[in-house]
Parts: structure tokens; C-alpha cells; sequence
């Protein structure tokens, strides 16, 4: 039960990663390479992960999140400064940090669960 959450978890995180994409501009196209490569790839290589029973992809589910949640921080940060920063997209990047916290929750609750 707890590999369908998690795979649940990272695919909506890809789902909020891909059109986040599409609402806020990047400043360059090396910038926006890089980030799409880590954001989209890293959740969907963690449900698989997850999905076919690695018995470490639980803490590496927490590591993913806890770097995307601190990204989400960033950004929000970065995106409020600017005048109408947060009707770009602000709600995505809220539910991708919650996706991301409960991605550390649930990661961390099945890797301790693989140590009993």
C-alpha cells in the first residue's frame, strides 16, 4: 500500500513539475535544461523505483523530496518578490512542496518500515 502512495506522490509531482514549466519563465535555455532534466526526471525514476520494490528507493524518495521542497521554498520566495509573481503559477508550486513533504513522510515511514 505504501509503494502506490509513493509512486502516487511522484507522479504527481512530475504532473505539477511539467506544468510549472509551461507557466514561469526560465532566463536561459541551459538553465531551463538542467532544471527540466532533474525535476521531471528524478520523481518519475523514484516511482519506478519504488514501484519495483528497491529496498533503498524509500530513502531516496526522502533525499528527492527534501531537495524539491527546498527548490519549492526558493521559488516561491523568488517568484513572490516580483509584482504578479504568484498568479504564475503560485498554486502549483504549493502543492508540488506539499507533494514533496508528504513524499518525506512517506519515504522516510516506508524505509523505517524496511529496517523492521
Amino acid at each position: 500500500m505504501m509503494q502506490k502512495r509513493i509512486t502516487f506522490l511522484c507522479f504527481g509531482l512530475f504532473l505539477c513539475a511539467l506544468w510549472t514549466q509551461q507557466v514561469i519563465p526560465f532566463s536561459s535555455e541551459a538553465r531551463f535544461n538542467m532544471l527540466s532534466g532533474l525535476v521531471l526526471s528524478v520523481p518519475v525514476l523514484v516511482g519506478i523505483l519504488v514501484w519495483i520494490d528497491m529496498r533503498w528507493a524509500c530513502a531516496v524518495g526522502v533525499m528527492c523530496g527534501t531537495l524539491g521542497l527546498a527548490l519549492d521554498i526558493s521559488t516561491i520566495i523568488h517568484v513572490s518578490a516580483e509584482p504578479d509573481g504568484l498568479n504564475h503559477g503560485g498554486l502549483w508550486i504549493v502543492l508540488s512542496g506539499l507533494f514533496n513533504f508528504l513524499l518525506i513522510v512517506m519515504g522516510g515511514k516506508g524505509f523505517f518500515n524496511e529496517l523492521k
